[in-house]
């Protein structure tokens, strides 16, 4: 059982995947607003009802926002620098430096198969554009897999694979229900973020530098 309220940072604000590549990208925006670091990572997120909050209504995050506008690919770097900047204090966020180390801080909220480190596994049903079309035979690897999404399948390609997902998806969810089935967090729990972001929470609270509403 976990001892601290892990469900707020992780099921609902999952870090998100991390590169320090491409920085040029950002570079005709001039300098960002509130000390932002901005750095890049995923479109795809996970986020609690606090954070969506923050991105929504607060006066910095919208600064921020209008500066990506003069980046390259914005929603790639507004999401992560948000994620990334701990002196926002935005509400589950990352805790610490930038971490792109995909075992220390794994991208959780969605599996792809780019067939490239780290994300590299055999595709078996088709690649395009580098990602995997997901086969029936690909099943296996996504139903042992911890993300919570899965990208990409085709309507149109080998649909007997999402078909088997959904049928796994319910079945899982009436065990649990009726109580035959319970949901084992250790992998969850485990992880290194994770333990940092209890540790955290189990300090005394100190003085935070408030951020603009």
């Amino acid at each position: 059982m976990f001892n601290c309220s892990v469900y707020n940072q992780l099921l609902f604000n999952t870090p998100l995947y991390l590169s320090r590549a491409n920085e040029n990208r950002w570079d005709k925006a001039g300098k960002p607003p509130d000390s932002i670091i901005p750095t890049k990572g995923s479109v795809h997120i996970t986020a609690n009802r606090a954070f969506i909050d923050f991105i929504l209504h607060n006066e910095t995050a919208k600064r921020f926002l209008n500066w990506t506008k003069e980046t390259s690919v914005p929603d790639e770097t507004f999401f992560s620098s948000i994620n990334h900047n701990p002196h926002l204090n935005v509400p589950g966020s990352y805790q610490g430096e930038p971490e792109t180390d995909p075992f220390i801080k794994p991208f959780l909220t969605r599996f792809k198969n780019w067939g490239t480190w780290p994300f590299d596994w055999k595709c078996y049903g088709k690649r395009v554009r580098m990602i995997c079309v997901f086969g029936v035979e690909d099943v296996p690897l996504l139903v042992t897999s911890p993300e919570f999404f899965a990208n990409k399948f085709y309507s149109d390609f080998e649909p007997l694979a999402l078909d088997c997902m959904e049928e796994i998806h319910f079945y899982r969810t009436r065990e649990q229900y009726e109580n035959n089935l319970s949901f084992n967090s250790t992998y969850y729990e485990n992880l290194p973020f994770i333990k940092k972001y209890c540790k955290l929470s189990a300090m005394p609270k100190r003085h935070k530098v408030s951020v603009n509403r």
